[in-house]
């Protein structure tokens, strides 16, 4: 440390201690200790929030499918979860109800209903880029 100081090493010493008494003699002008403070948690888009959400979409999928006829096929409200998740959890986690959704009609034995619901994974990643990247959804007008 003398080398890099310039100084011999008792003129180095001299100094740590004189740092030293004036750190112990005015303790309120005296550096704080440096102590590392975890990250506050993260509020928003945790995993369990994130699925809540997910499901929610499919539920609200369900429900526009159900609806869907009997306001006599004008208005399609099949794909209103999907949007919903997209504006609220991103891209990814809009394409998951698509896919869930798919899922859930093959399952019925609906293979038209499943193909069909194809274009909700790519809905749900169109407007989920288009709110998360391009902030489209940053205000209700937009």
């Amino acid at each position: 440390m003398a080398e890099a100081l310039g100084e011999d090493a008792t003129a180095v010493s001299s100094w740590q201690a004189r740092v030293a008494q004036a750190v112990a003699t005015d303790p309120v002008h005296s550096p704080a200790p440096v102590t590392e403070t975890p990250p506050p948690p993260a509020v928003g888009r945790t995993p369990g929030r994130v699925i809540a959400v997910i499901v929610a979409g499919v539920l609200l999928n369900s429900t526009g499918k159900f609806v869907n006829p009997l306001l006599g096929d004008v208005f399609f409200f099949d794909m209103a979860g999907t949007a919903l998740v997209a504006i609220l959890a991103g891209p990814w986690a809009a394409a998951s109800v698509g896919v869930l959704f798919i899922t859930v009609e093959l399952l019925k034995g609906q293979l038209v209903d499943a193909v069909f619901s194809v274009t909700m994974v790519s809905a749900g990643l169109v407007w989920g880029f288009g709110a998360s990247r391009f902030r489209l959804a940053a205000s209700l007008p937009r």
